[in-house]
Protein backbone atom coordinates (compact mmCIF):
# COMPACT_ATOMS: atom_id res chain seq x y z
CA UNK A 1 0.00 0.00 0.00
CA UNK A 2 2.90 2.38 0.75
CA UNK A 3 4.32 1.92 -2.75
CA UNK A 4 0.98 2.51 -4.46
CA UNK A 5 0.22 5.52 -2.25
CA UNK A 6 3.60 7.07 -3.03
CA UNK A 7 3.15 6.50 -6.75
CA UNK A 8 -0.33 8.05 -6.66
CA UNK A 9 0.97 11.07 -4.76
CA UNK A 10 3.87 11.67 -7.12
CA UNK A 11 1.86 11.29 -10.32
CA UNK A 12 -0.93 13.47 -8.92
CA UNK A 13 1.60 16.18 -8.05
CA UNK A 14 3.08 16.11 -11.55
CA UNK A 15 -0.36 16.20 -13.17
CA UNK A 16 -1.18 19.35 -11.21
CA UNK A 17 2.23 20.82 -12.06
CA UNK A 18 1.58 20.33 -15.79
CA UNK A 19 -1.82 22.04 -15.51
CA UNK A 20 -0.41 24.94 -13.49
CA UNK A 21 2.52 25.27 -15.87
CA UNK A 22 0.23 25.74 -18.86
CA UNK A 23 -1.66 28.51 -17.07
CA UNK A 24 1.51 30.23 -15.86
CA UNK A 25 3.10 30.20 -19.32
CA UNK A 26 -0.03 31.85 -20.72
CA UNK A 27 0.15 34.61 -18.10
CA UNK A 28 3.82 35.25 -18.83
CA UNK A 29 3.22 35.40 -22.57
CA UNK A 30 0.41 37.92 -22.17
CA UNK A 31 1.37 39.98 -19.08
CA UNK A 32 -0.35 43.07 -17.78
CA UNK A 33 3.08 44.37 -16.80
CA UNK A 34 6.47 43.43 -18.32
CA UNK A 35 8.20 43.63 -14.94
CA UNK A 36 5.56 41.35 -13.45
CA UNK A 37 6.24 38.83 -16.24
CA UNK A 38 9.93 38.71 -15.34
CA UNK A 39 9.19 38.23 -11.64
CA UNK A 40 6.54 35.65 -12.44
CA UNK A 41 9.00 33.70 -14.59
CA UNK A 42 11.63 33.75 -11.83
CA UNK A 43 9.14 32.45 -9.28
CA UNK A 44 7.87 29.88 -11.78
CA UNK A 45 11.38 28.48 -12.25
CA UNK A 46 12.04 28.29 -8.51
CA UNK A 47 8.74 26.56 -7.72
CA UNK A 48 9.09 24.11 -10.60
CA UNK A 49 12.62 23.14 -9.61
CA UNK A 50 11.47 22.53 -6.03
CA UNK A 51 8.41 20.42 -6.98
CA UNK A 52 10.25 18.31 -9.54
CA UNK A 53 13.16 17.66 -7.19
CA UNK A 54 10.76 16.69 -4.40
CA UNK A 55 8.95 14.22 -6.66
CA UNK A 56 12.26 12.79 -7.89
CA UNK A 57 13.35 12.25 -4.27
CA UNK A 58 10.03 10.63 -3.33
CA UNK A 59 10.16 8.24 -6.28
CA UNK A 60 13.73 7.27 -5.49
CA UNK A 61 12.74 6.53 -1.90
CA UNK A 62 10.09 4.01 -2.93
CA UNK A 63 11.08 0.44 -2.12
CA UNK A 64 10.44 -2.30 -4.70
CA UNK A 65 6.75 -3.17 -4.82
CA UNK A 66 7.21 -6.89 -5.40
CA UNK A 67 5.13 -6.63 -8.57
CA UNK A 68 7.41 -6.75 -11.64
CA UNK A 69 5.16 -4.59 -13.84
CA UNK A 70 4.88 -1.95 -11.11
CA UNK A 71 8.64 -1.89 -10.59
CA UNK A 72 9.11 -1.43 -14.34
CA UNK A 73 6.78 1.58 -14.14
CA UNK A 74 8.89 3.08 -11.36
CA UNK A 75 12.09 2.50 -13.34
CA UNK A 76 10.55 4.24 -16.36
CA UNK A 77 9.56 7.19 -14.17
CA UNK A 78 13.07 7.45 -12.73
CA UNK A 79 14.56 7.53 -16.24
CA UNK A 80 12.25 10.41 -17.16
CA UNK A 81 13.16 12.30 -14.01
CA UNK A 82 16.86 11.69 -14.64
CA UNK A 83 16.55 13.48 -18.00
CA UNK A 84 14.50 16.44 -16.76
CA UNK A 85 15.86 17.22 -13.27
CA UNK A 86 19.42 18.21 -14.38
CA UNK A 87 18.09 20.39 -17.21
CA UNK A 88 15.78 22.29 -14.86
CA UNK A 89 18.48 22.64 -12.21
CA UNK A 90 20.88 24.12 -14.76
CA UNK A 91 18.45 26.90 -15.65
CA UNK A 92 19.50 30.21 -14.14
CA UNK A 93 17.07 32.78 -12.68
CA UNK A 94 18.96 35.45 -14.65
CA UNK A 95 17.51 33.96 -17.86
CA UNK A 96 14.00 34.73 -16.63
CA UNK A 97 14.93 38.41 -16.22
CA UNK A 98 16.31 38.86 -19.73
CA UNK A 99 14.02 36.53 -21.72
CA UNK A 100 11.04 35.73 -19.51
CA UNK A 101 8.82 34.23 -22.23
CA UNK A 102 11.54 32.05 -23.74
CA UNK A 103 12.67 30.80 -20.33
CA UNK A 104 9.08 30.03 -19.31
CA UNK A 105 8.53 28.11 -22.54
CA UNK A 106 11.63 26.01 -21.86
CA UNK A 107 10.44 25.26 -18.31
CA UNK A 108 7.00 24.28 -19.59
CA UNK A 109 8.55 21.98 -22.21
CA UNK A 110 10.35 20.04 -19.49
CA UNK A 111 7.27 19.94 -17.26
CA UNK A 112 4.96 18.73 -20.03
CA UNK A 113 7.36 15.86 -20.81
CA UNK A 114 6.68 14.43 -17.34
CA UNK A 115 3.69 12.32 -18.37
CA UNK A 116 3.25 8.83 -16.97
CA UNK A 117 4.97 5.99 -18.83
CA UNK A 118 2.72 3.26 -20.20
CA UNK A 119 1.23 1.13 -18.85
CA UNK A 120 0.46 3.63 -16.09
CA UNK A 121 -0.74 2.79 -12.58
CA UNK A 122 -4.49 2.74 -13.39
CA UNK A 123 -3.81 0.27 -16.20
CA UNK A 124 -1.75 -1.94 -13.92
CA UNK A 125 -4.38 -1.99 -11.16
CA UNK A 126 -6.93 -3.31 -13.65
CA UNK A 127 -4.75 -6.34 -14.28
CA UNK A 128 -3.30 -6.95 -10.81
CA UNK A 129 -5.64 -7.59 -7.83
CA UNK A 130 -2.82 -6.90 -5.36
CA UNK A 131 -2.23 -3.43 -6.75
CA UNK A 132 -5.98 -2.79 -7.02
CA UNK A 133 -6.51 -3.65 -3.36
CA UNK A 134 -3.60 -1.41 -2.31
CA UNK A 135 -4.99 1.44 -4.38
CA UNK A 136 -8.36 1.15 -2.66
CA UNK A 137 -6.72 1.45 0.76
CA UNK A 138 -4.23 4.23 -0.04
CA UNK A 139 -5.67 7.65 0.78
CA UNK A 140 -3.29 9.31 -1.71
CA UNK A 141 -5.15 7.49 -4.50
CA UNK A 142 -8.64 8.71 -3.57
CA UNK A 143 -10.16 10.29 -6.71
CA UNK A 144 -11.64 13.20 -4.75
CA UNK A 145 -8.48 13.92 -2.77
CA UNK A 146 -7.89 17.68 -2.59
CA UNK A 147 -4.75 19.70 -1.75
CA UNK A 148 -6.32 20.86 1.53
CA UNK A 149 -6.36 17.23 2.70
CA UNK A 150 -2.60 16.92 2.43
CA UNK A 151 -1.15 16.73 5.95
CA UNK A 152 1.82 18.97 5.15
CA UNK A 153 -0.21 21.59 3.27
CA UNK A 154 -0.90 24.72 5.35
CA UNK A 155 -4.34 26.29 5.27
CA UNK A 156 -4.44 29.39 3.08
CA UNK A 157 -4.69 32.72 4.83
CA UNK A 158 -8.15 34.29 4.58
CA UNK A 159 -8.37 37.20 2.19
CA UNK A 160 -8.00 40.42 4.21
CA UNK A 161 -10.67 43.06 3.96
CA UNK A 162 -11.16 46.60 5.16
CA UNK A 163 -9.07 49.73 4.56
CA UNK A 164 -5.53 49.60 3.27
CA UNK A 165 -2.80 49.75 5.91
CA UNK A 166 -1.83 53.24 7.01
CA UNK A 167 1.62 54.41 5.95
CA UNK A 168 3.51 56.80 8.21
CA UNK A 169 4.72 58.91 5.25
CA UNK A 170 1.56 58.61 3.14
CA UNK A 171 2.43 58.66 -0.56
CA UNK A 172 5.49 60.85 -0.16
CA UNK A 173 8.19 58.66 -1.71
CA UNK A 174 10.75 61.46 -1.26
CA UNK A 175 10.69 60.61 2.43
CA UNK A 176 12.67 57.47 1.56
CA UNK A 177 15.77 59.36 0.44
CA UNK A 178 17.51 58.86 3.78
CA UNK A 179 16.69 55.13 3.79
CA UNK A 180 14.01 55.34 6.47
CA UNK A 181 10.38 55.62 5.38
CA UNK A 182 6.96 54.00 5.09
CA UNK A 183 4.88 54.92 2.04
CA UNK A 184 1.64 53.73 0.48
CA UNK A 185 1.80 52.37 -3.08
CA UNK A 186 -1.38 51.31 -4.89
CA UNK A 187 -0.02 50.91 -8.43
CA UNK A 188 3.64 51.70 -9.12
CA UNK A 189 6.31 54.05 -7.82
CA UNK A 190 10.04 54.74 -8.06
CA UNK A 191 11.81 55.00 -4.72
CA UNK A 192 15.38 56.08 -4.03
CA UNK A 193 16.80 55.17 -0.64
CA UNK A 194 20.42 55.78 0.29
CA UNK A 195 21.21 56.08 -3.40
CA UNK A 196 19.53 52.77 -4.31
CA UNK A 197 16.76 53.02 -6.92
CA UNK A 198 13.85 50.60 -6.48
CA UNK A 199 10.85 50.40 -8.81
CA UNK A 200 7.85 49.04 -6.88
CA UNK A 201 4.76 47.65 -8.60
CA UNK A 202 1.69 46.62 -6.57
CA UNK A 203 -0.43 44.03 -8.38
CA UNK A 204 -3.64 42.27 -7.39
CA UNK A 205 -1.87 39.40 -5.64
CA UNK A 206 1.75 40.42 -5.27
CA UNK A 207 4.26 43.24 -5.17
CA UNK A 208 7.37 43.42 -7.35
CA UNK A 209 10.59 45.21 -6.33
CA UNK A 210 13.12 45.90 -9.06
CA UNK A 211 16.56 47.46 -8.87
CA UNK A 212 19.06 47.95 -11.72
CA UNK A 213 20.60 44.56 -10.87
CA UNK A 214 17.87 42.45 -9.28
CA UNK A 215 14.17 41.74 -9.08
CA UNK A 216 11.94 40.19 -6.40
CA UNK A 217 8.25 39.33 -6.37
CA UNK A 218 6.41 38.89 -3.06
CA UNK A 219 2.93 37.46 -2.59
CA UNK A 220 0.73 37.13 0.46
CA UNK A 221 -0.06 39.73 3.08
CA UNK A 222 3.47 40.59 4.16
CA UNK A 223 7.08 40.00 3.32
CA UNK A 224 10.61 41.35 3.20
CA UNK A 225 12.66 42.02 0.08
CA UNK A 226 16.39 42.54 0.58
CA UNK A 227 18.61 44.44 -1.86
CA UNK A 228 22.25 44.77 -0.83
CA UNK A 229 22.42 46.83 2.35
CA UNK A 230 18.75 47.81 2.12
CA UNK A 231 15.64 45.98 3.25
CA UNK A 232 12.18 46.75 1.86
CA UNK A 233 9.43 45.77 4.23
CA UNK A 234 5.92 45.30 2.86
CA UNK A 235 2.49 44.78 4.37
CA UNK A 236 -0.55 44.56 2.13
CA UNK A 237 -4.30 44.32 2.33
CA UNK A 238 -6.95 43.89 -0.33
CA UNK A 239 -9.24 46.85 -0.80
CA UNK A 240 -12.69 45.41 -0.06
CA UNK A 241 -14.78 44.79 -3.14
CA UNK A 242 -12.08 45.62 -5.69
CA UNK A 243 -9.32 43.07 -5.34
CA UNK A 244 -6.78 45.90 -5.71
CA UNK A 245 -3.81 45.77 -3.39
CA UNK A 246 -2.23 48.72 -1.72
CA UNK A 247 1.08 48.32 0.04
CA UNK A 248 2.76 50.23 2.79
CA UNK A 249 6.37 49.73 1.87
CA UNK A 250 9.63 51.36 2.75
CA UNK A 251 13.32 50.72 2.22
CA UNK A 252 14.93 50.55 5.65
CA UNK A 253 18.51 50.11 6.76
CA UNK A 254 19.24 46.42 7.23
Amino acid sequence: MTWVGGMCESTRTLTKLRTDSTATLKEIRDPDDEIFAEARAAGYLSRTQMVVNDVDRDLRNLDPSGVPAADRLLDAWLKKMKRVVPQLDEMSPSATFTEAERAAADIDKFVQSLTSPEPDLPALTKKNPQLAAAQQRAKQCAPDRKPAEEPDSPSPDPAPTGPLPKAADGKNTAACSDGECEVLITSAADITANGLSVHVTAGDHSVTFRTPSSIMNLGGQSGVAKFGETTCRRRCRVRAGTGRRGCATGPRRA
